[in-house]
């Protein structure tokens, strides 16, 4: 893993960090829903309901080590037809300070 990490830092280091805040319910649909279509066979095994909202609790506790970085935005959204907007506004946010 620390290789990976190390030949990738290039693009880690430009990379935008945008933490999407969501329901943990909303997201456990989400997850649930797009395992079950997957029809190759998975790298990993799908996580148990209990195991995945855990992750997603460790993720929100944990995005202080995201505050530093110049290019770290936490953006709240829903399953709808704009919360893309929030995000995209994040995006054009890092490009426009990056020219």
């Amino acid at each position: 893993m620390e290789k990976e990490i190390f030949r990738l830092k290039e693009t880690i280091d430009k990379s935008i960090v945008i933490f999407l805040e969501k329901d943990g319910d909303v997201c456990w649909k989400n997850y649930i829903g797009r395992e079950t279509k997957k029809t190759e066979k998975l790298s990993y095994p799908t996580l148990k309901k209990n195991e995945y909202l855990d992750m997603v609790k460790m993720f929100g506790e944990n995005q202080s080590v995201y505050k530093d970085t110049k290019r770290y935005s936490r953006v709240k959204v829903k399953n709808d037809n704009s919360s893309w907007r929030k995000v995209f506004k994040e995006v054009e946010k890092w490009r426009r300070a990056q020219d």
